[in-house]
């Protein structure tokens, strides 16, 4: 029995106790659901109307449109119009985003991510187009969580790191002693070192 039907068992010994006839008891009870069920029922109903009169704002799609192609200062493609497919991909990241006043904060965002992103603007031979970032509900999520930012700038340290690893592929290459690297040759490997042969 659900915590309903108990309340409902209780109603019933509590009305054949007032009324002590079992029939009126059922016509008390069936009274007071229809009344409870009238009660949801307008409460449900207003609740739908108050719903229904709050102003959803409209997409707009000319200022998506306009921050795009502001947004939009390398080789990622300019948008000159809105197709109603593209309307209707825009209007679910949309509604992905959160509504307009999220939407368009995000969309901001993803835009001056795709600009300053190599990878979005050809250096791999691929570009980011209008129609690729609002095709699914992936494609934004990936640019906003930085999949496509630019990675950090070397350090010497990376820089010295890459020569020592190329010094050891050269060494390894060479001289064919998977071991031996630009510091000398590790213990139990020929005498003499590469450069003394």
């Amino acid at each position: 029995m659900t915590q309903n039907d108990d309340l409902k068992a209780i109603a019933r010994i509590l009305a054949l106790t007032f009324t002590k006839n079992y029939d009126e008891a059922e016509r008390v009870l069936a009274w007071a659901y229809e009344k409870d069920r009238k009660e949801e029922e307008e409460a449900r109903t207003l609740m739908n109307d108050n719903v229904a009169r709050v102003a959803v704002p409209p997409v707009e799609y000319g200022e998506i449109l306009n921050l795009w192609n502001v947004t939009m200062a390398r080789c990622i493609p300019k948008v000159r119009d809105l197709s109603g497919k593209r309307k209707e991909n825009v209007k679910r990241r949309v509604f992905e985003m959160g509504g307009w006043p999220n939407a368009l904060k995000q969309m901001g965002e993803c835009f001056r991510k795709l600009n300053d992103s190599d990878f979005c603007n050809g250096k791999t031979g691929w570009t980011a187009s209008f129609d690729w970032f609002f095709a699914n509900g992936t494609n934004w999520r990936k640019v906003l969580e930085g999949n496509y930012d630019n990675r950090r700038e070397k350090t010497q340290l990376d820089a010295l790191s890459e020569n020592i690893a190329m010094a050891d592929a050269y060494y390894e290459q060479r001289f064919g002693n998977p071991g031996a690297g630009a510091n000398g040759n590790p213990a139990g490997s020929r005498e003499d070192g590469p450069d003394e042969q």
